[in-house]
């Protein structure tokens, strides 16, 4: 299959493979931030990778499921908003916004039960509508900031 070609979607119409790749992904983050891990089997592959995800970067998808799972105890009560989805060939952009209460260790920042928010960018490559590649970037100085880790002189 090639980019842009079509596919049946569950009402039996056509839908081109980015617009597959797109649902995916909305599907996947709407259920990880709602805790609910076991779409992880179903959509991403048996060895996808990422990169900058909070020091907790996966091998394969057990680690994949495992960075879902600790981001979830390190960030409890979230509030997970997409912005935007962009599709081109095998990617899909995600912007997105997060709130969520820091309650567990995270990057060797102990809990602080603060409510933080910050947004982000990922981009993740898929392969027959699985997730096989994610990079993420947070806005790590947002929420170094709201943690008051930064220096008076730097802003976020």
């Amino acid at each position: 299959m090639t980019d842009g070609d079509e596919t049946a979607d569950e009402e039996g119409g056509a839908q081109t493979v980015e617009e597959r790749n797109k649902e995916n992904l909305a599907r996947l983050l709407e259920e990880t931030h709602r805790e609910n891990f076991d779409v992880v089997d179903e959509l991403a592959t048996e060895d996808v990778t990422t990169h900058g995800f909070f020091g907790m970067d996966a091998t394969d998808r057990e680690s994949y499921r495992r960075f879902y799972e600790d981001f979830a105890a390190a960030f409890g009560d979230q509030e997970f908003e997409v912005e935007d989805l962009i599709a081109e060939g095998d990617k899909v952009v995600v912007h997105f916004t997060i709130t969520a209460t820091h309650r567990g260790e995270v990057l060797g920042i102990e809990p602080t039960n603060e409510r933080l928010s910050w947004s982000g960018v990922a981009i993740d490559r898929f392969e027959d509508g699985r997730v096989a590649e994610a990079w993420l970037s947070p806005d790590y100085l947002a929420i170094l900031s709201q943690l008051g880790l930064l220096p008076d002189e730097v802003e976020a």
